[in-house]
């Protein structure tokens, strides 16, 4: 018998202010079914200016999610997951009024598969993990907008290769299809950022975070690493991604985005350390990144 709790808080404060804190909890038996439950808040407070005279409208906007479903835990290493998810949405069209109210709600029915069997969480020379997840959505809330109904399709993955003892081959693709085009849906995918973001938002170099979204998209990483020792490791990475809200031009390769990072890793009792320096086609500007302590 397993059970045990998670606890995250995020706070980002470029391009707007946002606040995100997710509680879950899981119990059941190995090769049995578990019960899986959480809660998460999402607080967003987004203003826009317009003029010198800092006049404009300023949106403040909450959502309020709860899951439950049940699991099937086989191991440590693969989970088969049901999942409901009721979100609420709420408004205020200007931050100085006093009116505040729910605006919508959506339904979410959520079908996954993760497999993990990476040999390191950080910096792995073999092994790799993987989540395919199917979903249907329903309702309209301000982050989401459906309008009816809109099924997605979505694949995580990573693998890595021993090429020596201190050299891997590294891969990663991350697949995000829609059901509806952009004349019903919108938003569904995003691509920027150095971490994978709620299965949605795909890591690219030299990018912010949802830097650009559309109702299709995939990015793939491959690179190889190099293991001086337990505490070091450094990676030379490629990367191509397309994004696209029509299915149909999603793999034409015409309006692909390179990019391309160097990468070096420290162990630390603090946690991990990376350094990364990065450059992508789209911006065509190099970009620093650096990341103390654990991801979550």
């Amino acid at each position: 018998f397993r059970a045990g709790t998670s606890f995250n808080f995020e706070a980002r404060l470029n391009p707007k202010a946002e606040i995100d804190i997710n509680h879950r909890f899981l119990s059941g038996w190995d090769y049995g079914v578990g019960v899986y439950s959480g809660a998460s808040l999402h607080i967003s407070d987004l203003f826009r200016y317009e003029g010198y005279d800092k006049t404009g409208d300023s949106k403040f906007i909450s959502n309020l999610g709860l899951e439950i479903g049940p699991q099937l835990l086989i191991g440590n290493k693969a989970m088969f997951s049901l999942l409901y998810r009721h979100d609420i949405y709420a408004m205020q069209n200007n931050i100085r009024e006093s009116s505040y109210g729910i605006d919508d709600q959506t339904d979410k029915v959520l079908l996954s598969l993760h497999r993990d069997f990476l040999d390191d969480r950080f910096y792995p020379n073999k092994g790799g993990w993987g989540y395919l997840i199917l979903e249907n959505i329903a309702g309209n809330g301000l982050n989401t907008p459906f309008d009816e109904q809109v099924q997605r399709l979505i694949l995580n993955s990573e693998k890595a290769f021993p090429i020596s003892r201190h050299i891997s081959l590294r891969h990663s693709l991350n697949l995000g299809i829609a059901s509806e085009n952009n004349e019903r849906v919108n938003h569904c995918f995003f691509l920027g950022g150095n971490r994978l973001i709620d299965h949605t938002t795909f890591p690219f170099p030299a990018m912010k975070p949802k830097a650009l979204k559309g109702c299709n998209a995939y990015a793939y990483k491959t690179g190889l690493q190099y293991k001086f020792n337990m505490f070091f490791h450094l990676s030379l990475n490629g990367y191509y991604a397309e994004v696209k809200d029509d299915l149909h031009n999603l793999f034409n390769r015409k309006d692909g985005i390179y990019g391309g990072s160097i990468d070096l890793g420290i162990r630390t009792i603090l946690g991990p350390v990376d350094l990364s320096l990065q450059k992508n086609s789209y911006n065509k500007d190099f970009m620093g990144y650096l990341n103390i302590g654990y991801r979550f």
